[in-house]
């Protein structure tokens, strides 16, 4: 058997901690593909995580279905989860990690199965875990986020729920995913992913918003927007950035990030709305 790595949390080179707060921890793992960790058995170590992935990676814990993590999401993982990982992006997996201390933890409903759960992410989450990479947050602004956060995961999810499809049908949805995560992926019709998962158009339409919270096209969406965050907050040229991920115009690609975030581009590049 493969020796597992060193849980998240503990002292790693793939990782930087970021903040400490009550009750918790947050840090960022970057793992590139040309890590032997692919090949490893990981384990998240003897506490809690939320796990916010800036990369597609496909996650398979121990006794449980292969599961493809995207931008859109954020994931669950119970205390001692052994997993593998799969590579999906050019980029590898980078996430940001909030470990739970017990504490936090104790009143968390306990299940035996599922131990990775996951729901779909709002985009103004998605965006403050983008600039905690970038710039510190007030400790109390970090702190309000974190610990709403965990609120919404622990109130939305059925923790001890099984999941709502039957696994030929979840297995099909992360096919799906796995498809439209896929670098360089162009959208295609509906009765082209249906075909390429063996599913008619309107089944699989509703098995993807049952499994996912998003039907397709907003899941396609919100993966080409949240791609598009960090290079925003960086210094390419906002006009470059709409055109790389596939939006007819700087005027588009605006209106649709303002919809989704609730501010602009150029407001997110000058760190406005997002510390208020």
């Amino acid at each position: 058997m493969l020796r597992p790595e060193r849980p998240v949390g503990m002292r790693d080179p793939h990782q930087r901690m970021l903040f400490t707060g009550s009750g918790y921890r947050i840090g960022e793992f970057s793992c590139p593909p040309q890590s032997p960790r692919w090949a490893e058995v990981n384990w998240i170590g003897a506490q809690a995580h939320l796990v916010i992935p800036s990369t597609a990676v496909a996650i398979t814990a121990a006794g449980g279905d292969r599961y493809v993590a995207t931008a859109n999401e954020i994931l669950l993982y119970d205390q001692d989860v052994h997993y593998r990982r799969e590579l999906i992006s050019q980029h590898g997996d980078r996430c940001l990690f909030i470990i739970i201390d017990d504490e936090l933890a104790q009143g968390w409903p306990r299940t035996s199965w599922p131990r990775l759960r996951h729901l779909p992410l709002a985009a103004g989450s998605y965006a403050r875990h983008c600039l905690l990479q970038t710039v510190p947050l007030p400790a109390e602004q970090t702190e309000e986020w974190v610990l709403d956060l965990i609120s919404t995961v622990v109130s939305a999810l059925g923790l001890a729920q099984p999941p709502a499809l039957p696994a030929r049908q979840r297995a099909a949805v992360e096919q799906l995913k796995s498809l439209l995560a896929s670098p360089g992926h162009r959208p295609v019709s509906l009765a082209e992913y249906a075909a390429a998962v063996h599913y008619s158009p309107f089944a699989l339409a509703r098995m993807f918003r049952a499994h996912t919270g998003y039907s397709i096209g907003q899941f396609r969406r919100q993966l080409r927007l949240r791609a598009s965050v960090a290079e925003v907050l960086g210094r390419d040229d906002l006009s470059a950035v709409a055109a790389r991920h596939g939006f007819s115009s700087h005027s588009h690609y605006t209106n649709t990030f303002r919809r989704a975030f609730g501010f602009t581009p150029s407001q997110a590049r000058a760190r406005q709305v997002l510390l208020r």
